[in-house]
């Protein structure tokens, strides 16, 4: 709701006019990864498909990059843990 709210830009981004929304989606297990972003899809089927990014277990230092590509990550609640304790995603970044 927030993703497509900004898009029409109806709420202020949180860090210029000009950044994208950006979230994080987190699930207790892996295997909810690719199912809640599969559902995702389906409510942005009018989205193209890179605005959701299922996070695995070989992205690590490639994060930073993914982040300027992709607008909702899915990430186990573990996983992103770990990507703060290893620094490969900021917090403060995500709406």
């Amino acid at each position: 709701f927030l993703h497509i709210r900004s898009l029409q830009n109806v709420i202020t981004p949180s860090s210029s006019s000009t950044s994208r929304f950006k979230a994080v989606f987190l699930v207790p297990i892996k295997a909810l990864v690719a199912q809640q972003c599969a559902a995702f899809r389906q409510a942005f089927i009018d989205q193209p498909d890179s605005i959701l990014k299922p996070i695995d277990n070989q992205v690590g230092e490639r994060f930073k990059n993914l982040y300027q590509q992709f607008d909702i990550f899915f990430f186990t609640v573990q996983k992103f843990a770990n990507f703060l304790e290893g620094k490969h995603a900021d917090l403060t970044k995500f709406d």
